[in-house]
């Protein structure tokens, strides 16, 4: 099941240009904050959200 990045953001308590900075990080194309993202995707975003402070 996909989900929109502002979503994820909610769901995370955390700002849209913070998970849009890490996807830029991890290489995953990002066209705007209302943009899907596959559970793979959603997976590494948080993943390395959890390890950065």
């Amino acid at each position: 099941m996909t989900r929109r990045i502002y979503e994820l953001a909610k769901e995370l308590d955390v700002e849209i240009r913070v998970v849009l900075n890490t996807m830029y990080e991890l290489g995953l194309f990002i066209r705007s904050a209302a943009s899907t993202i596959t559970p793979e995707e959603e997976k590494q975003i948080r993943e390395k959200l959890h390890r950065d402070p």
